[in-house]
């Protein structure tokens, strides 16, 4: 709570500060800790609209994307998520993609959800591709989930085919057998 009074005051009293994003975050985050999580999304919302040029802003989309996936309030949450896949260069885009399929999933349009996944595949397989930070590639869950999504509206005559696709140069038979 102390923290979360000083980054408070830290906003109020110098409000031109050059990094108040990253105060205005720590604060959501901090109140987050502490499951406020209405107070969270107030100041995340603040970052927002008081940065509109903050590297923050990936972050701070995801986060009230997950306070609201976490209420079970899906359509808000996929709003927001759909906003963190405006930054394909953001640490947080493909748990964007990720959480966004599992909103689509839960507001029961499951094509949607299969092709969001889809995404997070591809942008695994560009991440191992081009050798980058492989703390980013959610190929594996994505096909674990996949697996879920997909035999609710698609044949399963078509699932071996379309998985091995999917599943590129890994193993498609652990996603096939969930």
């Amino acid at each position: 709570v102390k923290a979360i009074n000083y980054y408070a005051s830290i906003s109020r009293d110098f409000p031109k500060f050059r990094e108040l994003d990253r105060v205005i975050f720590n604060k959501a985050f901090a109140q987050l800790q502490i499951e406020k999580e209405d107070e969270a999304e107030r100041s995340f919302i603040e970052l927002l609209k008081k940065n509109k040029r903050s590297r923050l802003r990936p972050d701070a989309f995801l986060a009230i994307g997950e306070i609201n996936f976490k209420r079970r309030n899906f359509k808000r949450a996929l709003a927001y998520f759909n906003q963190v896949k405006k930054y394909k260069f953001a640490r947080v885009y493909p748990y964007g993609l990720y959480k966004a399929g599992w909103s689509y999933y839960n507001l029961s349009a499951y094509e949607q959800a299969i092709q969001e996944l889809e995404k997070v595949i591809a942008f695994g397989k560009n991440v191992e591709a081009t050798g980058g930070d492989a703390r980013l590639d959610l190929r594996t869950e994505a096909l674990m989930d996949l697996a879920l999504f997909y035999s609710g509206v698609r044949s399963a005559s078509d699932a071996l085919r379309y998985f091995k696709a999917q599943s590129g140069d890994n193993d498609p038979f652990p996603a096939l057998r969930k």
